[in-house]
């Protein structure tokens, strides 16, 4: 704590959820994080820790730490999952994919921003990346009332297809790439992580130095490319599978 403060003597101090971009891009080192709840404080804690900055907590601001009552109302909830292509292990467009995932998964990123915070139709809105050694998957989902689930469909089908034609700008896709250089660059200092990766890399037939050469790739990604791998694995002549998990009635 006292290295961390030593080397960044200004902290930024959020308040708000919404307040966390200004600070994440700010050239402060440090964050105080004096908002959130115990359902939100972790993926706002990723999104410091993916940008290589110090995070602490004031968990007695943190809703459900607190010493405090917090009501919670139980929620009927339908999960909508949308399927598209991706690529497999051994893919040369991997660092493509991994960009992807990261500006799709982010809460800054058009599929939280336009479905949850713009349109208000979800509980919660993101996507996860499926990679296996033959083939691989994007995932797209959201979480939302039984009532609003067919006008979400529709919103994440457009912003889909918003995502496909305007595809990334440049700001976009260096805030993404800086998120995930931070990443991992944390993941490597830790020799059990690192461990990990290679024994995994090994189990897939990949050259131990695959990690790096995904970084370098990474590091060396240019927008063209980007928006040519968004654009493929959004072409609406790709095969989707969509999924739909209801809530059973009268629970």
């Amino acid at each position: 704590f006292a290295d961390s403060l030593a080397g960044n003597p200004i902290i930024a101090a959020v308040k708000e959820p919404e307040g966390l971009d200004r600070a994440l891009d700010s050239d402060c080192g440090v964050i105080f994080l004096l908002c959130g709840d115990i359902c939100t404080i972790g993926p706002l804690a990723a999104r410091v820790s993916g940008r290589g900055k110090a995070l602490f907590i004031h968990a007695d601001l943190v809703d459900g730490l607190a010493g405090r009552e917090v009501a919670v109302l139980d929620k009927q909830q339908a999960v909508l999952v949308v399927g598209v292509p991706g690529v497999d292990v051994a893919s040369p467009e991997m660092a493509q994919a991994l960009l992807f995932q990261s500006w799709c998964s982010d809460m800054a990123g058009p599929v939280f921003t336009n479905i949850r915070e713009e349109a208000g139709l979800a509980y919660y809105a993101s996507s996860s990346l499926f990679i296996g050694m033959d083939a691989g998957g994007i995932c797209f989902y959201l979480g939302t009332s039984p009532e609003q689930l067919e006008e979400a469909g529709r919103r994440l089908e457009k912003t889909l297809e918003m995502i496909d034609e305007q595809g990334m700008t440049e700001e976009e896709l260096e805030r993404t790439r800086a998120a995930a250089l931070s990443s991992r660059l944390l993941a490597m200092q830790s020799n059990g992580t690192l461990c990990q990766m290679l024994a995994l890399d090994i189990l897939f037939g990949l050259p131990l130095e695959a990690f790096e050469q995904q970084t370098d790739a990474i590091r060396n990604m240019d927008l063209a490319r980007m928006n040519a791998f968004i654009r493929k694995v959004l072409d609406p002549a790709q095969p989707r599978s969509w999924s739909i998990v209801r809530s059973p009635a009268g629970e």
